[in-house]
């Protein structure tokens, strides 16, 4: 593909996401509706989420746009969490979600649409560091310090314990096979 038809893909769905937004501008005008009424998160997921689609109907020339992108999308879906259910104690721990997930997700999106294996592989890492911190950092506020809000559940909150332990296992097992 060449870089004017990908960066002419990327302005369709630009343009796409202002007729959208138009049309929905008008639907309230007209119903008497006010947008604050239907989350103030959209005011936040909005961008973001237009910035991953332009990031993603462009294969490099806009594909920059995926990393902002995720990140501004994963702060708009914590904060409309937050915003439904009043929980807003998760935030002690939510950020994780947003930096280094988000970051990571938006990396390894950008790698994957550019080609760039490396730097979609360290975006998964980042990721999947972020998720782990994530549910570090919930297990600490909610169980053990008891101010993180209403947390995951029961289930999920015995996998830091769990994990815990499998790591301390796989730490003997391996430091057993090494003696000579």
């Amino acid at each position: 593909m060449t870089e004017r038809s990908d960066s002419n893909r990327g302005a369709v769905v630009f343009g796409a996401v202002l007729v959208l937004a138009g049309i929905a501008l008008l639907a309230l005008q007209f119903t008497g509706a006010r947008a604050i009424e239907l989350g103030w998160p959209l005011f936040v997921l909005i961008p973001g989420a237009t910035m991953l689609a332009v990031g993603l109907a462009s294969r490099e020339h806009l594909a920059g746009f995926l990393i902002p992108g995720s990140i501004v999308t994963m702060a708009a879906l914590v904060l409309g969490y937050q915003n439904l259910t009043g929980d807003w104690q998760s935030w002690s721990y939510a950020w994780a979600l947003i930096a280094p997930t988000g970051v990571g997700i938006g990396l390894a999106l950008f790698g994957w649409r550019t080609s760039n294996i490396t730097v979609a592989r360290v975006g998964r890492g980042l990721a999947l560091a972020g998720l782990v911190l994530f549910l570090l950092a919930e297990w600490f506020f909610v169980v053990l310090a008891g101010i993180g809000g209403r947390g995951l559940g029961p289930a999920v909150e015995a996998v830091v314990p769990a994990a815990i332990i499998l790591a301390g296992l796989y730490v003997i097992v391996r430091a057993v096979r090494r003696r000579p």
